[in-house]
């Protein structure tokens, strides 16, 4: 009995050592705005030099992804997206190379997953094999792009794209999907 209430006690007091030892958590909040006139903007994503991934809706209601830089924003339109509020053109992903993954809905209603090269200012469409409702949602440094999609069938899946040098058949419990393109593999 001495022993369970000295074991006991040796327990509660490295707990509260522990506590009195761990630093207080602090957070500044800011309020991020694209620019003085838009109406709405819209944070997912931040990288580690500060870069923030999202959306705005300009003075116009007109919805556009963008990444702001401290006080630069860069608003990057895919020539294929409706940009009407709701539409979802927006960047959920940023890596810090500055390469955004996002999705949008097209006029057409389908929707359309991408990464953008803040750098080279160009789109890349991100398209699965009998797939639709594709949704880039993350990135990494290395360009492995992560989201969801539907099957022919229906069933939502989660997908995982990257860059992999090795030959291995991917992540445990992962199937490869389009194993034939060019150093790009297709998990789910």
């Amino acid at each position: 009995m001495k022993r369970s209430i000295l074991g006991v006690l040796i327990v509660l007091t490295c707990v509260a050592v522990g506590i009195a030892a761990a630093p207080p958590l602090t957070f500044t909040f800011k309020d991020v705005k694209a620019n003085k006139t838009a109406q709405e903007t819209d944070t997912y994503a931040i990288n580690n030099s500060g870069m923030i991934a999202g959306d705005y809706v300009d003075s116009a209601g007109v919805q556009h992804p963008m990444i702001l830089a401290g006080t630069k924003l860069t608003t990057a339109d895919h020539k294929n997206c409706s940009s009407t509020p709701g539409t979802s053109p927006a960047f959920y992903g940023l890596n810090n190379l500055g390469v955004a993954a996002g999705y949008c809905t097209s006029s057409t209603g389908a929707t359309i997953a991408f990464t953008y090269d803040s750098k080279k200012k160009k789109f890349t469409d991100i398209n699965i094999k009998g797939g639709s409702s594709i949704e880039a949602s993350g990135i990494n440094d290395k360009g492995a792009v992560v989201g969801t999609y539907v099957d022919s069938a229906g069933t939502a899946h989660g997908f995982f794209e990257g860059w992999r040098e090795d030959h291995e058949l991917g992540p445990a419990g992962c199937r490869q999907r389009d194993p034939g393109r060019a150093g790009r593999r297709l998990y789910q």
